[in-house]
């Protein structure tokens, strides 16, 4: 919930102080709630209480959760914040768009270096047409007359492409729109692939650039949190709860593996499968 005392804190204004309960029983994992004011939505439908598994969706408020058992801790999982369905529908769309965008790419690489050419010899055309009307032999005592400027010269621009949205320009623009929902629900991972995908479409989109490296600044934050929120767990007995840390840490940098941070979280990830393995054969015993 949104109160301080809570072990998950939610920075939502529609999500109650004391929201929601997540506990284990006879290794069943349930969500209750305490009582919100806005209740709780299961996998989109309203619950008191509800069996977990893995992938399932919680919504407090306004704020999407997707649930997964320490077993499955170290899996790349994203919080989905729309139907899987129509995730699986977006992803096909944006799937089938790249291949477009590559072949388009390959026809406007040759158009663009063809254009250039052009370009180039229009304008060595116009070099030489200055160069012959300046400084062209004049008869002694004969009075340079000025000459008006070949006609064609002036409408050389004519001749130029034209400047406006392009189709790349349009497809990176789909993109980044994708990215920046993601980045607004804090999907960060998720929008940090759609700005990508849209600089790798068109290298100059400025917005996409700017929230990239929003997205990067807020995926450090979130990795500083959950290695120190960890740490405490850990040195609180709370083992589940520091594996949940550690292991959310790995999602975040799974592309960064050689990284202090990633390193790190998987040490201490490694000491607390120890200690729970430890526990659990101190149990038996």
């Amino acid at each position: 919930g949104r109160g301080e005392e809570n072990d998950i804190c939610l920075s939502d204004l529609k999500a109650s102080r004391l929201h929601a309960d997540f506990f284990l029983k006879k290794d069943t994992w349930f969500v209750k709630d305490l009582g919100s004011a806005n209740g709780i939505l299961h996998n989109g439908k309203n619950t008191t209480v509800s069996e977990l598994k893995s992938h399932d969706s919680i919504t407090l408020g306004e704020t999407v959760l997707e649930f997964f058992t320490p077993d499955s801790g170290k899996a790349i999982l994203e919080a989905p914040s729309r139907d899987a369905v129509l995730i699986q529908r977006e992803q096909s769309f944006f799937e089938s768009r790249q291949l477009e965008v590559k072949a388009l790419a390959g026809k406007f690489q040759g158009k663009s270096s063809s254009v250039i050419k052009k370009s180039i010899i229009f304008g060595v055309v116009a070099v030489i047409v200055v160069y012959l009307v300046l400084f062209e032999p004049v008869p002694p005592k004969q009075k340079i007359k000025k000459t008006s400027e070949p006609e064609f010269t002036r409408d050389l621009a004519a001749y130029l492409p034209s400047i406006g949205p392009s189709e790349l320009e349009r497809t990176a623009e789909i993109f980044f729109k994708s990215g920046f929902r993601e980045y607004r629900e804090k999907n960060y991972l998720r929008a940090r692939t759609q700005f990508e995908t849209a600089l790798q479409v068109a290298p100059q989109h400025l917005l996409s650039k700017f929230y990239l490296t929003e997205c990067n600044q807020a995926i450090e934050k979130e990795v500083t949190f959950f290695l120190m929120r960890g740490k405490k767990n850990f040195e609180a007995g709370k083992l589940k709860e520091a594996k949940s840390n550690f292991a959310a840490v790995l999602r975040f940098l799974h592309k960064e593996q050689t990284t202090a941070s990633y390193l790190e979280a998987k040490e201490q990830l490694e000491k607390v499968e120890k200690e729970m393995k430890k526990n659990t054969s101190g149990g038996e015993s």
